[in-house]
């Protein structure tokens, strides 16, 4: 792929830093706009790439443009800098719930002549390279060419991609994103019910309880805004939360009412859907070495 002018619409943030980072690796000149202009010129700075004052001056003349913001100012960002676009550009965001974002490119690129692709990198700006790391990819009609090549340019750099559609991508990312964050939130908001500090907690604390509050800790260490757009934006999650209640209100009656018989039904139930996973037998050993791994880090 043949790119030399990368614009990041966004690029002070988190994924936005990430990924101009990324580019510039790889030898693309790297253009930021961000709507902090003190926050984007000390990214700039720090990355050692290019900003622009504005949206527009930013994506002029860009070869690849990609859009880095809040899930909820996406379409409205791709409106902005829609007609400011070349025919050889490739326009994609990166929003973890798409919505409306795959129409709204397909929209805009065929009435701007550009191309465009929805894209979501399955990991967050701790990783170090792309390599084992998913990234799924949304195709948009008439840009199918587009898609080919950043599935290319992904793949080349180890990424394990997965190509669907927009529908598809929401309601899996409320299981793999929207179920875990929640279950996470649930249980440091739990954990307040809990007058001991964490300090006295982890005296008591064992493998399980260690693995539970490290994902958690994760979880409140990012930031509030996309981790409440995950779970509020996406119309899935939000579907799902009326079986997950379910879920609850019938263990917590099963365990209410000391109904062993309901809950070894229950158990096994569960423990066919998980032995589907072929990972699935190695499960507790892979716990220890985890555990091991964090003990010695």
């Amino acid at each position: 792929m043949t790119t030399s002018r990368v614009a990041i619409v966004g690029g002070s943030g988190r994924m936005g830093s990430w990924f101009s980072q990324y580019f510039k690796d790889k030898k693309y000149s790297v253009v930021l706009s961000a709507r902090n202009r003190e926050k984007l010129i000390a990214a700039a700075k720090k990355l050692g790439v290019s900003y622009a004052e504005n949206n527009v001056e930013a994506v002029k003349n860009a070869d690849l443009v990609m859009v880095s913001v809040p899930i909820s100012s996406t379409v409205s960002i791709i409106k902005e800098i829609a007609p400011f676009l070349n025919p050889k550009t490739i326009l994609f965001d990166i929003a973890s719930v798409k919505g409306d974002i795959p129409k709204t490119l397909e929209e805009q690129s065929l009435k701007y002549g550009f191309k465009a692709v929805s894209v979501h990198p399955m990991f967050g700006p701790g990783a170090t390279s792309l390599k084992g790391h998913t990234v799924a990819i949304i195709p948009i009609p008439g840009s199918e060419d587009a898609a080919a090549k950043l599935e290319q340019l992904f793949s080349d750099d180890g990424a394990r991609v997965v190509v669907t559609d927009g529908k598809t991508h929401d309601r899996m990312i409320s299981v793999v994103l929207g179920l875990p964050h929640f279950l996470n939130i649930l249980f440091g908001a739990a954990l307040l019910e809990v007058p001991e500090a964490i300090s006295q907690i982890r005296e008591f604390s064992g493998t399980t309880f260690e693995l539970q509050l490290l994902l958690a800790e994760c979880v409140f260490g990012e930031d509030p805004e996309l981790y409440s757009e995950i779970q509020m934006v996406n119309k899935d999650f939000v579907n799902f939360l009326g079986k997950l209640e379910k879920v609850f209100s019938d263990l917590k009656k099963t365990i209410e009412q000391n109904n062993e018989v309901v809950f070894f039904k229950n158990f096994e139930r569960v423990r066919e859907k998980l032995a589907q996973d072929t990972k699935y037998a190695s499960a507790y050993n892979n716990l220890y070495k985890i555990i091991k791994i964090l003990k010695n880090g």
